[in-house]
């Protein structure tokens, strides 16, 4: 995990946690919302999907922190999707 990643996180993290507090957001520009980096999962390499299953186990904690700190789940984020039959 890169530093300029785990600092992109914590950004992320603050914003969420100002949303939850009340924080209102506007977007100034359409050009905030692209991102070129956007790939298909399979073309990813097999090290950026096992850190990608690793960033989501951390969300999960961190949505349940949250939600224990200030009892609020406006996204529902904590809302689990439903099960795939196999």
């Amino acid at each position: 995990m890169s530093c300029a990643w785990c600092a992109s996180l914590k950004i992320k993290n603050k914003v969420y946690e100002m949303f939850l507090i009340g924080y209102q957001f506007r977007v100034l520009s359409p050009i905030f919302t692209i991102h070129w980096g956007l790939q298909a999962r399979r073309s990813r390499p097999l090290w950026r999907e096992k850190q990608n299953e690793k960033n989501r186990k951390h969300f999960e904690t961190f949505k349940r922190e949250l939600f224990a700190r200030y009892r609020t789940d406006p996204l529902h984020l904590l809302r689990r999707p439903p099960q795939r039959k196999a």
